[in-house]
C-alpha cells in the first residue's frame, strides 16, 4: 500500500529553517588549563584571535578545566590562556584546518596576570578526539601538487582507502573515486558547507579553482551523526577569504603536443595531432572594513583545442556515384543487383542514374572524399584518415564575503559560477561519430550560492543557519542542427514531432560505413534545480560537547529529450541483392532494410526531497578518552513527475502502472521511513601523553537512492507516455524514403521497459574500524589501521523478463519470457550485497624545514554483486548474465578493486637561498635560491575484469554472456598481444549460459610519477613571481588499460590502448 506523504516531518523542517548538510567547514580548539602542579583552574578565560582578521573568540574552563571553542574559521590563530593569580600564556602559530578537533593544553604559572609566557603552538599530530577517519589535504599541496588539468579533486587519491574508478566509469573525468569500497556513485561533496552534488551522478557539481581552495578533508569511514545522505567518502571543501591584508595572485598554464611524449600505440610516422592548452585566471582578497568586513574573489579560465586522429570507412568517388564495378573484382565478386526487376543493371554494377534518389544522394553527400584510395576487389575499410577537432571553453569564478556584526553575530555570503561550452565530435554523450559534422554541442552551466549566519549565545551555545540554492544546466545539441533536413526534403511522417523542432539529419545506419547524423535523442536539455536549509547548534555541556541539527533538501529536475524525432534508417544490403547486395547501393536507391520513429518524450519534471536529523554527543570521560556517539535520521521521499507522466511495471500483476492512476498516488515506490544510523565511536590515549591514540568505531550508513532512471528519463519514454515504431521492408513490400513509414510495414514489437521495484528500501552500509596513531617527531605521525564494510539493499539491475536459455526460433524464445506479451524490461532492485576489508597506513610529515609529505599504503579487497557505476542504465548495460541466480551468479571482485595502493606525495623546498641552510645570503643566496620540488608517486596492482561473449550464445535475446573458464586466466604470458591466458575460457555450448564468474582475470597495474619543479622570485617580500615546470608520468611509463575482453573477438586478450604518455606543463605565478 502507497504512504501518504508524511507532512509532518517536512513541516519539523521548514520550521528549524534546516541545511543541506551540517557538515561545516570550520575546525575548533579543545583542551585543559591546569597549574604547575597538575591541578585544574577551572574558571580561566581561553581567547582564539585570528590572527588574518583579528576576530576573537573565547570560552571559560569548567570545574575539570575543560574547555572547547567550537565553529572557528579555518585559518592563523593565536591562543590565550589567562586567570587573576596567574601569568598569562599565548600559544602563537596555530593552524586549524577544515573538521579538525585541535588540542591544545595550558600549564599555568603564578604570577600576575599582566605577566605573560609565550610559547610556540604545539598542536599534537594525533586525532586525540575523534573516532573518525580521514585526511586533510593542507593548502601547501592543494595549490603546490603537479595537477594535470588542475581538478583538485584528483587530490584525494593521496588519502588511504581511496582509489580511482574502474575503467570506463563515466565520473572518471567528474571527479569521481572510490573510498573504501564504496561505489563513487556513493560520495558526498560539500562546499562551504553547502550540498555540491549533481544530482545525477552523484559527482562535484561545481569544481573551483585550485588557487581559490584553502584546503579540504576527506573522512573515509566511521564519522560522525553530523555527516551523511552516503556511506562513500564525505568531501568536505573550504575556500580561502579575505583578511586584514590585500593578497592574491595572477597564474598561466600552458600545455601544447610539442611538449608531449608519443602514445605507445602510435604509429611510428604519424604525424602528432595538435594540442593546445591554456588556463589562467587569478583570486584577489582582503578587507572591505578592517576587522570587519573581508572578501574573497576567484576566476579561472580554460581554452582547450585538441585534435584526435580518427580512421572510417567512407565510399569512393565511383561508390559515390553508383558505380561499384570494383566490387567485382577480387577473390569474392559482389554483384549489386536492379531491386526492382532482380536482374543485373544494364551496365552491371552501375545503378541506373535514373534510378538514384535524391533522399539518397542528398544523403550519400554527407560523406567525406577517401584520404586514401581503395584497391580494386576490395570494400572501403579505414580510407578517411582525419584529425577531429575538440575545443572546451570553460570560464569559473567565485566569490565570498565574511562579515562580523559583533562578537556574537557573523555573516557569510558564497556564490560560485561554472560555465562551460564544448565542441566535441567525440564526447560520450554524441555516440562517438567517426565523421565530421555530426559531433555535438554541450554547455554546462552550474551556480551554486548561499549564506550562513552564526550566533554566539554564550562561549557554550553557539548556532549556525544555513541557507543555499544550486543550478545545473545541461543542454545538448547535434552539430548539425543547422540543417533541417526533413522540411528540406519534405519527408513525411514526423511533422506531428515539431515542438520543439528537431532539425537535423535523419540518423541513418549504413552497413560497412560510418553512421551519418546525430543521436537521435539530440537536442535535449536538463535543468537541476536544489533548495536547501538548514539549523545546527553546539551546546558545551561540561564534559560533554553536545551538536544537533535538521537538514532539509528539495530538488527540481526539468528536462526534455527527443526520442526519435527526426526518424532513423537502417541499410543492410536487403534490396540489392540475393545472395549478396551492398548497403550503400541501397542508400543510392533510398531502399532502407528499416525505418524507426518515436513521438517527442513529454518531458521530465521529477521532484523529491532530502530530509535528515541528527544527534552528536562528544563526551569526555576524562583526559585520556573521549566517546564519540550519535544517531542519524534520513529520509528522502520517492521521485515524482509534477504531471503525473511516470510509468512502472508491476511483476504480480504484469502490468503498467501508471501514477496517479488506478488508486496509486503520485510515488511509484514507497517511503522508506526506518533510516536510522546510530555511530558509536571512541579515542583512547593509553599512554596520555599526547603521543599516542587508540582509536575505534563503527556505524550504520545509508546511500541515497540509486533512482537516476527515474530522473533522468528512461521512466518518461516508457509506455503508454512514448510509443516507439519500427518499420521493415521485404522485397513484397519495400520502403522508399519518399514515405520511410508506410503503416502496411509497420511491425508492432514487444513493449522494452525500464522499471523497479515499488518496495525500494535505501541501501544500508555497516561500517567499522579501528586504528592506531602514534607521533614519533614534532613533525610526523604514524597510522595504521583496518576498516571494513558490509552493504545490503544495495541497487541491482537485471533483465527482470530474462528468457530461460535454450534452442528455438526467436518466437519460441519470446514465449519463453516470464512476461510473454513484454520485450526486455530493466529492472533496478535492492537486493545486491557487498562486503569490504581493507588494511590502510599512512605517514605524515607536517611542514618543518621545508619538508611536507604523506605517504599512504593501503592493502583491501572488495567484493560485490553489482558493478554499482552505472547510471540511466538500458536493457543492453544490465549487467547479470542469468537472473535466476544473480546473488551467488554475480558475486565477484569489484570493478574497482585494486589489492594493493601505494602513493606518497612531498613538498620540498630545496635548502639552498635565504633562510635556508646553504647559500643564505649574497648574491649566491638569490641564484640559487627560491628552489622547490614536489611530485606524487604511485604504484598500484591492477583492477579485475570480466571475460565476455557479445552473440547471443545462451539465446536469451541478449549480449550479457559469460564464456566458460576451463583454465587458470592469471597464468598468462602478461603481454601486449596476449595479457592473460585466453585458453581458459571456451565458448559455452548453444542455449546455455557460461561458468565464468565477474572479474576474476586481473588487469595490468599502474607505475606513474608526477613531478614539479619549480622557483619563486621574491621581491620586497610581499610581490614573488613562482615559474613552475611540471611533468606527468615523468618517466614516460606505458601503463596500459585492460585488454579486449570478449572471446568472440580475433584480438581477445590484447592490449590497444594506453593510458597517457609523459606530459609537460609550463605555468608562471604571480603573488602578492
Amino acid at each position: 500500500m502507497q504512504m501518504r506523504h508524511p507532512m509532518w516531518l517536512v513541516l519539523l523542517a521548514a520550521s528549524c529553517a534546516s541545511s543541506v548538510f551540517a557538515q561545516t567547514p570550520t575546525a575548533s580548539i579543545t583542551g585543559q588549563v591546569k597549574d604547575a602542579t597538575g591541578a585544574a583552574v577551572p574558571g580561566a578565560k581561553v581567547s582564539a584571535r585570528n590572527l588574518d582578521t583579528n576576530i576573537e573568540r573565547s570560552a571559560t574552563t569548567s570545574e575539570n578545566a575543560d574547555y572547547t571553542i567550537p565553529l572557528l574559521p579555518v585559518g592563523r590563530y593565536e591562543i590565550r590562556a589567562e586567570k587573576t593569580g596567574f601569568r598569562g600564556e599565548v600559544q602563537s602559530g596555530l593552524v586549524l584546518q577544515v573538521d579538525q578537533r585541535a588540542r591544545l593544553d595550558f600549564n599555568l604559572q603564578v604570577g600576575q596576570v599582566s605577566e605573560t609566557v609565550e610559547v610556540t603552538a604545539s598542536v599534537p599530530l594525533i586525532s586525540s578526539e575523534t573516532s573518525a577517519v580521514g585526511s586533510v589535504v593542507e593548502n601547501r599541496k592543494v595549490v603546490e601538487m603537479p595537477l594535470n588539468s588542475r581538478e583538485f579533486y584528483s587530490l584525494a587519491l593521496l588519502v588511504p582507502g581511496v582509489a580511482p574508478p574502474a575503467q570506463g566509469s563515466l565520473l572518471s573525468f567528474r571527479g569521481g573515486f572510490n573510498v573504501a569500497g564504496a561505489s563513487e556513485l556513493n560520495n558526498n561533496f560539500t562546499l562551504n558547507g553547502l550540498d555540491n552534488n549533481n544530482q545525477l551522478l552523484s559527482s562535484p557539481a561545481f569544481r573551483p579553482s585550485v588557487d581559490a581552495i584553502r584546503e579540504f578533508k576527506i573522512l573515509t569511514g566511521t564519522y560522525s551523526a553530523e555527516y551523511g545522505r552516503n556511506s562513500g567518502g564525505q568531501v568536505i571543501v573550504t575556500t580561502k577569504s579575505g583578511g586584514n591584508q590585500f593578497h592574491g595572485n595572477a597564474f598561466e598554464f600552458l600545455r601544447n603536443q610539442v611538449l608531449d611524449a608519443r602514445n605507445f600505440f602510435s604509429p611510428p610516422n604519424a604525424p602528432t595531432p595538435s594540442f593546445k592548452r591554456n588556463q589562467f585566471g587569478g583570486t584577489v582578497g582582503g578587507p572591505i572594513l578592517r576587522n570587519k568586513t573581508f572578501f574573497f574573489l576567484s576566476y579561472e579560465g580554460l581554452r582547450l583545442t585538441e585534435q584526435v586522429a580518427q580512421l572510417a570507412n567512407v565510399p569512393t568517388p565511383e561508390m559515390r556515384n553508383g558505380d561499384f564495378r570494383s566490387l567485382l573484382q577480387g577473390a569474392t565478386p559482389l554483384r549489386v543487383l536492379n531491386p526492382y526487376t532482380g536482374l543485373d543493371f544494364a551496365t552491371p554494377n552501375v545503378i541506373d542514374p535514373a534510378l538514384i534518389n535524391r533522399i539518397g544522394r542528398a544523403l550519400v553527400g554527407f560523406y567525406p572524399l577517401p584520404t586514401t584510395p581503395t584497391a580494386a576487389g576490395q570494400r572501403p575499410t579505414n580510407n578517411y584518415n582525419f584529425n577531429a577537432t575538440r575545443n572546451d571553453v570553460v570560464d569559473q569564478g567565485s566569490m565570498r564575503i565574511d562579515h562580523t556584526f559583533s562578537q556574537s553575530d557573523s555573516l557569510n555570503a558564497s556564490y560560485n559560477d561554472f560555465d562551460n561550452r564544448t565542441v566535441d565530435p567525440f564526447n560520450i554523450v554524441c555516440g562517438s561519430r567517426v565523421i565530421p559534422g555530426f559531433g555535438c554541442n554541450v554547455s554546462l552551466k552550474a551556480r551554486l550560492a548561499g549564506l550562513t549566519e552564526t550566533h554566539i549565545f554564550s562561549p557554550s551555545l553557539i548556532n549556525e543557519i544555513r541557507i543555499g540554492y544550486s543550478q545545473f544546466w545541461n543542454p545538448r545539441q547535434g552539430q548539425d542542427s543547422n540543417i533541417d533536413f526533413i522540411q528540406q526534403y519534405n519527408i513525411p511522417g514526423v511533422t506531428f514531432q515539431s515542438s520543439p523542432p528537431t532539425p537535423g539529419v535523419p540518423q541513418t545506419a549504413v552497413n560497412g560505413f560510418a553512421t551519418i547524423g546525430a543521436p537521435t535523442n539530440f537536442p535535449q536539455i536538463r535543468v537541476d534545480h536544489t533548495y536547501q536549509a538548514g539549523n545546527s547548534t553546539t551546546w558545551i555541556r561540561g564534559a560533554h560537547t553536545l551538536k544537533f541539527g535538521v537538514q532539509f533538501q528539495r530538488f527540481a529536475t526539468n528536462g526534455i529529450t527527443i526520442g526519435n524525432g527526426r526518424g532513423s534508417y537502417t541499410f543492410n544490403a536487403q534490396t540489392t541483392s540475393l545472395t549478396s547486395g551492398y548497403a550503400l547501393a541501397d542508400l543510392l536507391l533510398a531502399l532502407p532494410t528499416s525505418t524507426s520513429r518515436s513521438p517527442l518524450f513529454p518531458g521530465s519534471y521529477t521532484r523529491s526531497s532530502y530530509l535528515a536529523g541528527f544527534l552528536q554527543d562528544d563526551y569526555r570521560v576524562n583526559s585520556r578518552l573521549t566517546l564519540n556517539l550519535g544517531v542519524r535520521y534520513e529520509l528522502n521521499t520517492p521521485i515524482y513527475d509534477k504531471f503525473n507522466r511516470l510509468s512502472n511495471f508491476d511483476p504480480a500483476t504484469g502490468q503498467i502502472v501508471i501514477q496517479g492512476q488506478g488508486g496509486l498516488s503520485k510515488n511509484l515506490y514507497q517511503y522508506d521511513l526506518n533510516n536510522w544510523g546510530p555511530r558509536l565511536g571512541f579515542a583512547y590515549q593509553p599512554f596520555g601523553n599526547n603521543k599516542t591514540v587508540l582509536r575505534g568505531g563503527a556505524g550504520l550508513f545509508y546511500n541515497a537512492p540509486a533512482t537516476n532512471n527515474v530522473r533522468n528519463g528512461p521512466q518518461q519514454s516508457n509506455a503508454p507516455f512514448v510509443t516507439a515504431q519500427t518499420f521493415n521492408a521485404s522485397r513484397v513490400n519495400p520502403i522508399v524514403l519518399d514515405n520511410p513509414y508506410p503503416e502496411a510495414n509497420n511491425t508492432p514489437g514487444t513493449l522494452v521497459l525500464s522499471a523497479f521495484n515499488g518496495r525500494f528500501p535505501e541501501a544500508s552500509i555497516y561500517q567499522w574500524g579501528l586504528n592506531v596513531q602514534r607521533q614519533i617527531t614534532s613533525a610526523m605521525m604514524v597510522e595504521i589501521g583496518y576498516q571494513g564494510s558490509k552493504g545490503g539493499r544495495l541497487p541491482q539491475w537485471y533483465n527482470l523478463n530474462q528468457p530461460s536459455p535454450g534452442p528455438g526460433t526467436v518466437a519460441q524464445v519470446q514465449a519463453r519470457r516470464p512476461y510473454p506479451g513484454f520485450g526486455n524490461i530493466t529492472f533496478l532492485d535492492a537486493i545486491g550485497q557487498s562486503n569490504y576489508h581493507g588494511l590502510m597506513t599512512r605517514l605524515d610529515h607536517r611542514y618543518a624545514n621545508g619538508l611536507t609529505f604523506t605517504a599512504s599504503y593501503t592493502y583491501s579487497k572488495s567484493i560485490d554483486t553489482t558493478p554499482g557505476t552505472t547510471f540511466n542504465v538500458t536493457p543492453s548495460r544490465a549487467s547479470a548474465q542469468n537472473t535466476r541466480n544473480l546473488l551467488a551468479g554475480e558475486r565477484g571482485l569489484s570493478g574497482f578493486d585494486i589489492r594493493q595502493r601505494f602513493v606518497v606525495s612531498p613538498v620540498y623546498e630545496l635548502p639552498f637561498g635565504t633562510g635556508k641552510k646553504f647559500a643564505s645570503q649574497g648574491w649566491m643566496g638569490y641564484l640559487v635560491g627560491g628552489w622547490q620540488a614536489s611530485g606524487i608517486v604511485t604504484l598500484q596492482s591492477g583492477r579485475p575484469f570480466t571475460a565476455l561473449v557479445t552473440r547471443d550464445q545462451s539465446n536469451t535475446l541478449g549480449t550479457l554472456d559469460r564464456p566458460n573458464m576451463i583454465g587458470n586466466p592469471n597464468s598468462g604470458p602478461r603481454t601486449v598481444d596476449q595479457w592473460f591466458n585466453t585458453s581458459a575460457f571456451a565458448l559455452q555450448p548453444a542455449g546455455t549460459f557460461g561458468n565464468a564468474g565477474r572479474n576474476n582475470i586481473d588487469g595490468p597495474g599502474v607505475i606513474n610519477v608526477d613531478l614539479a619543479l619549480s622557483r619563486r622570485f621574491v621581491y620586497r617580500e610581499r610581490y614573488s613571481l613562482q615559474f613552475r615546470a611540471e611533468s606527468f608520468n615523468i618517466a614516460n611509463h606505458t601503463n596500459f588499460n585492460l585488454p579486449v575482453q570478449t572471446i568472440d573477438n580475433p584480438a581477445f586478450g590484447r592490449i590497444t590502448s594506453s593510458l597517457a604518455p609523459r606530459q609537460i606543463q609550463f605555468a608562471l605565478k604571480l603573488g602578492f
